[in-house]
């Protein structure tokens, strides 16, 4: 267990300080704002578009709120909680502070499943307050219960309000005397737990080269729910799509000509890896918009596998922290000794840090940031003559284990931060590609960046790595 943990931990220093340094300092200038919890209700129609890869906690956007019967008892919301194809709810929400689990119930109309919360069942089997929850699947109903007992209202849901590509739910409250006046309560303000997005997985298409299953890219129904990071990067980059235009709503909008699918299945496959606590080794999850960077987004994802993006030939790809075998070995043959080359073996001490803390999103603690163990080592510190301390995080993973596991690899890349901009041979040029690993000098390196003049001159920018 200990040595496969130390081989993946080696393995992903891919990149060295280059990529690590750079990371650490960006977060330290931009504020993180991407997690796998939306905390506050939404309200209005200038919210941007929005979903959710994986499993997070939301509050969602409210649309629609009508109340009717005698004094008012009756009252019913409805919370948009993503855009897409949405796999359903965790089987329990937050409301006053407090966990509750949900109680499955029969339906009644269109919705996928029907929900009470335990607590607010009365001994009839009543329910105080009942979810009627829609995953946003294409030619989804009305939720006709709604329609009808708003009718009469001034504020009606219409039979044409199916929010068509929307996963939403629908609260119906009524005010049991027992359940709210009694106990002390008001109303109740629910925070859901959702599985996000269907997801398509190449590795399980037939008609994709080395993989094999039922999936189709343009066939939503056979997707499926992951928490693979190089699942979600993948359908980022290729975006949900509006169901009747085909317009990209989130995401890219690129084709799989445009992907590296090579990279990918690599990626996919070490995410899924089981480690000793037969655990995945790496899971996250991330709500996004519309609005969002895209750049900030995929790092999001490059981060919780502790890899980094790639342009290989101009296909999009991602390389995931995990070990190699170093292709080919780089002797001073294949350098012309005619073109410059610049090595710098080891950062400046003010390049590189020696206390590394972070947080992750803690379902233990409902979902709220909690801190990691720090990562420091004794050593670094004498040998940099003082204390040098900076923090990044995982708010994007929900596990303490894979989410400490990412803070001592980014340390481990922190400390490596050898690097060299090399000229290379045409022959060993061609026979390699971004990505790999090389050795040169006694070192392991990894090809980060593969370039060509206009003369097919080939350089070749290298981050030190390990194994």
């Amino acid at each position: 267990g200990s040595a496969l943990a130390t081989s993946l931990i080696g393995g992903a220093l891919a990149f060295g300080a280059k990529f690590a340094i750079g990371k650490i300092q960006a977060a330290k200038q931009v504020k993180q704002k991407y997690t796998a919890v939306q905390g506050e209700i939404q309200f209005g129609g200038d919210v941007p578009v929005g979903t959710l890869y994986g499993v997070g906690k939301t509050k969602g956007q409210r649309a629609f709120y009508a109340k009717w019967d005698k004094g008012n008892k009756r009252n019913a919301e409805v919370f948009i909680l993503a855009n897409g194809w949405c796999d359903g709810l965790e089987p329990y929400v937050y409301m006053y502070g407090e966990k509750y689990n949900l109680v499955a119930q029969a339906t009644i109309g269109n919705e996928v499943a029907r929900y009470g919360v335990q607590g607010f069942i009365d001994g009839d089997g009543n329910s105080a307050i009942s979810i009627r929850f829609y995953d946003g699947r294409p030619g989804q109903g009305v939720d006709q219960r709604l329609v009808d007992v708003t009718a009469n209202l001034g504020n009606q849901w219409k039979a044409t309000s199916k929010l068509s590509g929307m996963c939403y739910v629908v609260v119906e409250r009524y005010y049991h005397l027992e359940f709210f006046r009694d106990a002390g309560k008001g109303k109740p303000d629910i925070a859901f737990v959702l599985r996000g997005l269907r997801e398509y997985d190449p590795r399980k298409d037939s008609t994709v080269a080395g993989g094999s299953g039922p999936q189709r890219l343009n066939t939503p129904s056979t997707w499926v729910h992951t928490k693979n990071p190089a699942v979600h990067r993948l359908n980022y980059q290729l975006g949900l799509r509006a169901l009747v235009s085909g317009r990209t709503l989130i995401g890219e909008g690129k084709s799989l000509g445009q992907i590296d699918l090579a990279t990918y299945f690599v990626a996919m496959n070490v995410c899924d890896t089981l480690r000793a606590n037969d655990k995945k080794t790496y899971e996250c999850s991330l709500f996004v918009s519309g609005d969002d960077d895209h750049t900030e987004v995929l790092k999001q994802f490059d981060d919780a596998m502790a890899g980094y993006g790639l342009n290989r030939r101009g296909l999009s790809g991602v390389i995931p922290g995990a070990p190699q075998i170093a292709v080919k070995d780089l002797t001073a043959a294949d350098i012309p000794i005619d073109r410059a080359k610049d090595v710098q073996f080891r950062p400046s001490a003010f390049e590189r840090f020696n206390h590394l803390s972070g947080q992750f999103t803690s379902v233990e603690s409902m979902w709220n940031p909690e801190s990691l163990k720090p990562v420091y080592v004794n050593a670094d510190i004498a040998a940099d003559c003082r204390n040098r301390q900076t923090s990044i995080d995982f708010l994007q993973v929900t596990d303490p284990d894979i989410a400490q596991y990412l803070l001592n690899i980014r340390y481990r890349q922190n400390r490596m931060g050898g690097k060299a901009t090399v000229p290379v041979s045409r022959r060993f040029g061609l026979a390699v590609q971004e990505g790999e690993w090389i050795t040169w000098r006694g070192k392991t390196w990894l090809i980060s960046e593969w370039r060509a003049d206009e003369r097919l001159r080939i350089t070749l920018v290298l981050s030190e790595t390990s194994a």
